[in-house]
């Protein structure tokens, strides 16, 4: 098997995304941290790397063709405008003021975007998607502060009251909030936008041969050469230090995202306490399914479906996604005897082996 041009992998957990940190923590996904091949010659074609920080992770973007002056700072400025509509570590950004607001705050393309596309996967999702649920990981330790007990059932019965897209409108120019607790966090589709906006980006510049991606989503256009797609390694689900790609997969004008669960816990109390939080009960959910890896048009879309599987399960995660048109799976699960099985579907089955 040739060596993906990147190989995701899992570290730790994410939700919001810091300014300074490289540690991206993401509302109810696996954290994704990608490792480039070095810069080489495909076929003719030059192959050029730029690299950088945002969102707390870090992006890559990888093109074949002739260099093109000035690209870096151009996407470092395009991603930085999305920081400052999206981040909830940027106190000044639109969401933040939106969350720290007791009636709502004014709304820019960035922000009305991604809300309106979660309604949308909410909705489809019965739910298992919720950008609203940020209060809610950090009393169970998976937020910005350190936590040290369990929280007790009356503390998450009251925070249920403030959490679900109920409790939020939008109008022509805001959102309004019908809870002054109620809180919006965009983290488990906001790097797959980012990603899609740098790669309208780079086609808006003519470069036809690209793939892009921010802390492990991913869009892949055209190819690295005539005859060679660009990859994509998926991380085999197991603990401990090393790390082995499961199967790589060819992306070919898609996007891939992909979340996962199996390193994903923390001790509070004495207690394990996995990441997947269930938006219904408000309470952690041990699901079956250890990785959900998933190819849609956009990242944006990939990006919130992957959570969505999380929170699923395999079973519910497999059933939704035969029904939804545009949507290839890779589900790693495990069965009742703890042992591992990969379900793909149809488009990767036909495509991909």
């Amino acid at each position: 098997m040739n060596a993906p041009d990147f190989f995701i992998h899992f570290s730790h957990l994410r939700i919001l995304f810091p300014a300074k940190t490289m540690n991206l923590l993401l509302l109810i996904g696996g954290f994704m941290a990608i490792t480039s091949c070095s810069t080489g010659e495909g076929d003719g074609q030059p192959l050029h790397d730029l690299t950088g920080a945002t969102m707390g992770t870090t992006y890559s973007v990888r093109y074949a063709g002739d260099s093109v002056a000035q690209l870096q700072k151009s996407i470092d400025s395009l991603l930085q405008k999305v920081n400052e509509s999206l981040s909830t570590y940027i106190p000044h950004s639109l969401i933040s003021k939106l969350n720290q607001s007791q009636n709502g705050g004014i709304v820019d393309k960035h922000l009305r975007i991604n809300f309106l596309k979660s309604l949308e996967i909410n909705h489809q999702s019965e739910g298992a998607f919720d950008p609203s649920v940020g209060p809610l990981t950090e009393v169970w330790g998976f937020g910005t502060k350190q936590v040290h007990k369990l929280p007790d059932s009356s503390t998450i019965d009251s925070i249920r009251t403030y959490i679900g897209l109920n409790n939020f409108k939008l109008s022509a120019d805001s959102i309004l909030k019908f809870h002054p607790k109620a809180q919006l966090d965009m983290s488990a589709i906001a790097k797959g936008y980012g990603v899609d906006q740098v790669a309208a980006y780079l086609s808006s510049r003519h470069i036809r041969n690209f793939i892009v991606e921010i802390g492990g989503e991913v869009r892949a256009q055209g190819s690295k050469s005539p005859d060679r797609p660009w990859t994509v390694g998926i991380e085999k689900p197991q603990s401990g230090s090393e790390r082995m790609v499961h199967r790589a997969l060819p992306i070919i004008n898609r996007s891939m995202a992909t979340s996962g669960n199996y390193r994903n816990f923390k001790e509070i109390g004495g207690r394990k306490v996995v990441h997947t939080l269930s938006p219904h009960t408000a309470y952690p959910i041990e699901s079956d399914l250890l990785s959900a890896s998933v190819l849609a048009e956009d990242c944006m879309t990939a990006d919130a479906w992957a959570t969505a599987f999380m929170v699923m399960g395999f079973e519910k995660a497999r059933r939704k996604s035969g029904e939804l048109k545009g949507i290839d799976v890779v589900f790693i699960y495990v069965d009742s005897n703890n042992v591992i099985h990969e379900y793909s579907s149809h488009g990767i089955a036909s495509n991909n082996h």
